[in-house]
């Protein structure tokens, strides 16, 4: 398939493709919560990692307001996921490590341990209930846990296409299970 029917197929139906170029911060810890708070430019402490808010876009920025790093913030049960460009990944790092102090916080890069999909068109919603079967929802900006090819996957309502999108984050153990149902409900 060339790349102009692949932006046709995003257009008019949904496309699935790897997201290489992505990458993944994990912040635990106790004092994770307050110390985002002061860290990031949107509310982390009011998203719920169980609810519909569990996401959030912020900016990481410096004292004189330059962008560090753009996010995408998840709200786990034990701690936040931090989505960004893997281009803004070492200064997004340092910026943030930089703060923790006395904090009880940890900063680690998950990247390499989760294969990203993106899902993107008029009917991505509907290919990723495919894939799972079942009906699937999300608030835009937030992410909820689901089965994709008997795996469990984090699935996120944001995109970069302009169309409705969702992103696709599976440990890389389980990823060629999750890419070939989402394929195979794209094929259907």
């Amino acid at each position: 398939m060339s790349v102009a029917d692949e932006v046709l197929a995003v257009r008019r139906t949904a496309g699935v493709f790897r997201l290489s170029g992505r990458a993944l911060l994990e912040v635990r810890g106790s004092d994770r919560v307050r110390f985002l708070q002061g860290q990031l430019s949107n509310d982390v402490a009011n998203l719920d990692p169980s609810g519909p808010h569990s996401g959030c876009y912020a900016l990481a920025l410096t004292r004189e307001g330059r962008v560090v790093a753009d996010f995408h913030v998840v709200a786990r049960p034990d701690s936040f996921w931090l989505e960004t460009a893997a281009a803004a990944l070492p200064a997004a790092i340092a910026r943030l490590e930089k703060f923790v102090i006395a904090d009880d916080v940890q900063i680690a890069d998950r990247s390499a341990a989760f294969a990203r999909f993106a899902v993107e068109g008029p009917r991505a919603l509907d290919l990723v209930s495919a894939a799972a079967g079942a009906p699937f929802q999300v608030e835009p900006d937030s992410a909820a846990s689901m089965e994709i090819g008997g795996v469990e996957v984090l699935v996120a309502a944001w995109g970069s296409s302009g169309e409705s999108a969702l992103q696709i984050f599976a440990a890389c153990e389980h990823a060629a299970a999750a890419e070939a149902a989402l394929r195979g409900a794209g094929d259907a």
